[in-house]
């Protein structure tokens, strides 16, 4: 269980530093008296100086040895939190600390207890002494010193400091407290109250939040609790940092993002939200950014992880999709006109006219024939075949159709109503068609699409028994011409989603970046209202409003209304941040205004 957001104020981090310091300055003391003696003995001769000389220079090298064994403490250079091999219970690192801090504490407590053995006359007891005596002398005296030290140093933290501030703090909880504090803001009380924060280094709270007076930014506290629910999700949603530590909102509904160009969305959002969820994710990915940034760790929180990358922008292993291996008898007129739509683009904001319409009928009646034909081997039952017949097989292919018994007639009756249109009429649908699907000549595309070939294939039904990523990668100079394969790809994964009510344990994240650049869909416009209950979260990029008006018209305020987060960054555009802004609402503010002579003593007051 992850632990809660506590801001630690700045005295704990001021007072540490003091310690450093204070250890340091000691230390270079404890180094030159060690120097000095040194010299000392050198120029008298070894056994020329007098003995508290020699037991100065011995306190000042175990004294040194104590201060290299905090800074080895310090810094961790020995992996001292490792169990003591002699007693499991014992920590190296206590082991470690009570000898050095005794020895580093003890070369300036020892001078009065060493007083009585400096004249001892024999030569060899003195070396006793001063070899082993002497350091075990310093050791207990100075860990003494120590603990006395830091009791006194307690006692008097908590009479002076720590008390007074507890007693303040839950004073202060009381309601009284801070009707004095707003009535007697320049009076004694105030300066009081302003003095005790300012000991305690901390601002003063804000009095509680007016909900009569409009919209309002949220307190810490607020923003606090949010971030603790956010952590306790399986899933919560990064969106920046607060207080050095994520941002973290848990939200069921979807998310909309709204930036500008490199405003920092991708590492903001993106980045660190592919990083840390768990559950299964469908990524568009525009420059192949997020997929070198992600993939890998991606891999240790997914069973499987795939790259629909044709043009290898990403330098992952490249996996294939065909969109003809979900059909079944039952789906396929329904999924043969969802594969049509994503291929043959109507005009802005999804308005379908005679043509666009016609064509998108004519290509789902050849995927009907090219996924119901025994002629055609299954591993070839995938839309560059649909095309090669497109472009040279149509009116034998109608012809053969007009015989067929698959689907209760239903290939037969389509085939039917082009056979009887007139050949100009058939001939300008012909050709929409073959125009909306050029990208299919492409040979990286085609074999990204195919049902055989380098690479695994991808099945979008694992989402429903496992956790996997896809990442459709695209170079952003690229999209206006292959953007039909991005439709294509997407719209087959939210179908497999939301064909049946079985939504995994987590839900599915779609990051749909850059989606305006992919034109009207349907199946996203549904999504939005409906995929929630289905297992997928929908986190919309657009750049401003204007995209979204142009592109969904009569639905745009869906994306807004069915969003749990809004998140904005960077509003360049000004029709976008005035919506924004009115959207927010108005926060009423109340000002107060005070004026008196020069000599103090006439005062008014306005507030307003």
């Amino acid at each position: 269980m992850q632990q809660n957001v506590e801001i630690k104020p700045q005295h704990a981090r001021k007072l540490i530093l003091f310690f450093k310091v204070l250890w340091g300055l000691i230390t270079l003391i404890i180094a030159y008296r060690f120097l000095a003696d040194f010299l000392t003995i050198f120029r008298s001769g070894l056994f020329e100086a007098a003995p508290q000389v020699y037991l100065s220079f011995v306190f000042g090298f175990w004294g040194l040895v104590g201060a290299a064994g905090l800074f080895s403490l310090r810094f961790d250079t020995r992996q001292w939190m490792i169990a003591h091999p002699a007693f499991g219970w014992v920590r190296k690192r206590w082991f470690l600390g009570s000898i050095s801090l005794g020895l580093f504490v003890g070369r300036f407590a020892v001078a009065a207890a060493a007083m009585g053995i400096i004249y001892v006359e024999s030569g060899f007891t003195r070396f006793l002494i001063y070899v082993f005596a002497a350091p075990v002398l310093q050791f207990f005296v100075g860990l003494i010193t120590a603990v006395v030290l830091l009791a006194l140093l307690s006692a008097a933290f908590m009479l002076f400091i720590s008390w007074p501030i507890t007693i303040f703090q839950q004073v202060a909880q009381f309601e009284r407290t801070w009707v004095m504090y707003r009535q007697s803001k320049d009076g004694l009380t105030g300066y009081m109250v302003r003095f005790a924060y300012w000991l305690s280094e901390t601002e003063p709270p804000e009095p509680a939040p007016n909900e009569a007076h409009g919209a309002r930014f949220a307190t810490p506290e607020e923003k606090i609790s949010l971030i603790n629910a956010g952590r306790q999700a399986k899933h919560g949603a990064v969106f920046g940092h607060f207080a050095d530590v994520p941002f973290l909102l848990h939200t069921e509904k979807h998310v909309l993002v709204m930036a500008s160009t490199r405003s920092g969305k991708g590492v903001t959002i993106i980045i660190p939200h592919l990083l840390r969820y768990a559950g299964s994710a469908f990524v568009l990915d525009p420059k192949g950014e997020n997929a070198r940034a992600t993939g890998r760790h991606r891999a240790t929180l997914n069973n499987k992880v795939h790259y629909l990358d044709p043009f290898g922008i990403s330098g992952k292993p490249q996996a294939r999709f065909n969109p003809l291996s979900r059909f079944t008898l039952e789906n396929m007129e329904a999924e043969s006109k969802a594969l049509a739509a994503a291929l043959v683009m109507g005009q802005q904001g999804g308005v379908r006219d005679h043509w666009t319409a016609s064509a998108q009928q004519l290509l789902a009646t050849i995927i009907l024939y090219v996924f119901t034909s025994p002629e055609i081997p299954a591993e070839e039952k995938d839309l560059p075949t649909m095309r090669r017949i497109l472009l040279r097989d149509v009116p034998e292919v109608l012809n053969t159709m007009l015989t067929s018994i698959s689907g209760d007639g239903l290939l037969s009756s389509l085939a039917a109503s082009f056979i009887d249109t007139p050949p100009k009429e058939f001939g300008s649908i012909l050709s929409t068609a073959q125009r909306e699907t050029e990208i299919l000549d492409n040979p990286y595309i085609a074999a990204c699409l195919s049902a055989s070939g380098k690479g695994k294939e991808v099945d979008f039904a694992d989402w429903k028994k496992k956790t996997m990523t896809v990442y459709l990668c695209l170079s952003a100079p690229k999209f206006p011409v292959f953007n039909r394969w991005l439709r294509l790809v997407l719209t087959a994964a939210l179908d497999e989603m939301t064909d049946t009510l079985h939504p995994p344990a987590l839900p599915v994240c779609f990051m749909l970046d850059e989606l305006a650049t992919l034109g009207h869909l349907s199946i996203v416009e549904n999504a939005v209202g409906l995929s929630a209950g289905y297992g997928v979260q929908l986190f919309t990029v657009f750049q401003d409003i204007a995209q979204m008006k142009d592109l969904y018209r009569g639905r745009w305020a869906s994306f807004i209304g069915n969003a749990g987060v809004r998140a904005l960054f960077n509003l360049d555009d000004y029709d976008t941040a005035k919506y924004w802004s009115d959207f927010i609402g108005g926060h009423i503010v109340q000002s107060t205004n005070q004026q008196q002579d020069v000599y103090g003593f006439a005062k008014s007051q306005s507030v307003g």
